[in-house]
């Protein structure tokens, strides 16, 4: 056979398979490409109101003490440590940035009982005195309590900083009823500083006391002071860095 007519063969071929390829790789325009890449490399979080039973709610409310669970996927951050702080704002103005926590390499040793499907962080904050907010942050296998100057006021609240919000149903123990719980769920990336919690005083508006919420207030939380007049607030950042 002709050796042009055997390369005109091999070609046709070639782009016939190249062409089967593509087509099982589509383009949709309705899902750009970079929103792709994003959900690749990122990291699932979801933040939760704890939920523990019509009792332990009321001596929770009682005694004026916030606790929210924090959950990441475990296998996206195995090999990857993290990093927690704390900025204080008063006035609308940063007055102090510290450590609360900085983890090892994570691996199976980090986790309870090697389990790594999950990453959980059990927070608990109360108004401790006219001054002070104390804030325990519970990782698997370590723990650190933190305290921040604070004025005298009842009004503060801890918050999540992840944007997307939703009510859903969380069965309590051990009585095994269930309950609406406030859920919080997104996605963060590796090596950038995210927002996590807010630990804040209210702000008024229309005659009525309002708490700092991403989906209404802004992503840029730094900001809140000066736009809404909020005196002092504790904005919790994390990263986690390869």
């Amino acid at each position: 056979m002709n050796r042009n007519y055997i390369l005109i063969i091999l070609v046709f071929f070639s782009f016939k398979g190249l062409s089967q390829t593509v087509d099982k790789f589509k383009y949709n325009p309705e899902v750009p490409l970079i929103e792709k890449a994003v959900a690749i490399d990122s990291i699932e979080v979801n933040i939760r109101s704890f939920t523990g039973g019509e009792l332990i709610n009321d001596i929770l409310q009682f005694e004026g003490i916030q606790y929210l669970k924090v959950e990441f996927e475990g296998k996206k951050v195995i090999g990857k440590r993290f990093e927690i702080k704390a900025k204080e704002i008063w006035n609308g103005e940063i007055k102090e940035i510290s450590t609360v926590y900085e983890s090892p390499v994570l691996n199976e040793n980090f986790f309870f009982k090697g389990d790594t499907s999950l990453l959980p962080i059990r927070v608990i904050a109360k108004h401790v005195n006219d001054s002070i907010l104390k804030v325990w942050f519970r990782f698997p296998k370590f723990a650190a309590t933190k305290e921040y100057k604070a004025i005298d006021s009842d009004s503060y609240v801890l918050i999540s900083a992840i944007d997307e919000t939703k009510w859903d149903t969380y069965v309590n123990k051990p009585d095994g009823k269930s309950s609406p719980a406030m859920v919080n769920e997104g996605q963060v990336k590796t090596n950038e500083t995210f927002p996590l919690l807010v630990y804040t005083l209210p702000f008024e508006m229309n005659g009525n006391l309002w708490w700092g919420n991403v989906n209404v207030c802004g992503r840029v939380i730094d900001n809140w002071g000066k736009r809404f007049g909020i005196k002092h607030y504790v904005v919790f950042e994390m990263e986690f860095k390869e």
